[in-house]
C-alpha cells in the first residue's frame, strides 16, 4: 500500500492540505500536487521498521536532514517549506508485524528534465551502475560534458554549475540517480527526495533531541 493510501487510512484528520494530481511515487513514498497551490507539491512519506536500527533513531535522521534543507536552503535541494511527522503504526507481515512512521513534507515544484539530461546525469551522477558510486573531478566531469554535448542537448554551463555545487555541498544524497534530478523554470538543477540524505561538515546542523 502506498505511503498516501496509508495515510488516508490511518489518519485522514492529520493529512495537512488537499492533494490532487499524483505526481509520482517509489520506495519511500509518493508526491502529489496540493490543490490551490500551484507552487509547492507534497511527498507522504513511510518509513518501515528494518529490524536492525531503531525506528525512531531512523525517522529523526530524516526529520533533521528536512530540519537543515528547510532552514538553510542549499542551492543543490528543492526548497522545503514544511514537514512533520503524521502517525506511528503497525502493519502484518509474513513473520508477524512491522512498525512503521509515516510523515510528509511539502516542497518546492520544480519541472522535469528532458531524456538527454538524464542521460547527462546518469552518466556523471547516477549510483545505479553496478553500485558504483561516482567522484569525478570538475576537470573529469568537464571532459565527459564535452564529448557528450556531441549528441545531446543540454546547457553545458548549468549542468557544471550543478555538479560543483553538489561536490562542495554540505549535502550528500545517498539516493542519486536521474529521477531524483529535476530543474527550475529558469533551468537551474536541484535534488528531490530527502529521504536518503546525509548533512556533512556543517556546523549550523544541529540534531534534536
Amino acid at each position: 500500500m502506498q505511503a498516501f493510501s496509508l495515510c488516508k487510512k490511518e489518519c485522514p484528520n492529520n493529512i495537512p492540505v488537499i492533494v490532487s494530481n499524483k505526481l509520482g511515487d517509489g520506495a519511500d513514498g509518493d508526491v502529489y500536487d496540493i490543490l490551490g497551490t500551484p507552487n509547492k507539491v507534497i511527498k507522504f512519506g513511510v518509513l518501515y521498521d528494518d529490524f536492525i536500527n531503531p525506528l525512531s533513531i531512523k525517522y529523526l535522521d530524516i526529520e533533521n536532514s528536512l530540519h537543515y534543507i528547510k532552514n538553510n536552503n542549499p542551492s543543490v535541494c528543492a526548497r522545503v517549506y514544511d514537514y512533520n511527522f503524521l502517525i506511528q503504526s503497525t502493519r502484518k507481515v509474513v513473520t508477524g508485524t512491522q512498525d512503521y512512521i509515516l510523515y510528509y513534507y511539502i516542497m518546492e515544484k520544480l519541472n522535469k528534465i528532458s531524456d538527454d539530461e538524464k542521460k547527462v546525469f546518469h552518466t556523471i551522477f547516477s549510483h545505479e551502475d553496478r553500485n558504483l558510486e561516482k567522484h569525478f573531478s570538475v576537470q573529469e566531469v568537464n571532459k565527459i560534458l564535452s564529448g557528450l554535448s556531441k549528441g545531446l542537448d543540454f546547457d553545458m554551463d548549468k549542468v557544471t554549475r550543478f555538479h560543483t555545487n553538489v561536490i562542495n555541498s554540505s549535502i550528500k544524497h545517498l539516493d542519486m540517480h536521474p529521477r531524483n534530478i529535476m530543474k527550475t523554470h529558469d533551468g537551474n538543477y536541484k535534488f528531490i527526495d530527502f529521504d536518503r540524505v546525509n548533512i556533512e561538515g556543517d556546523t549550523n546542523y544541529v540534531k534534536k533531541c
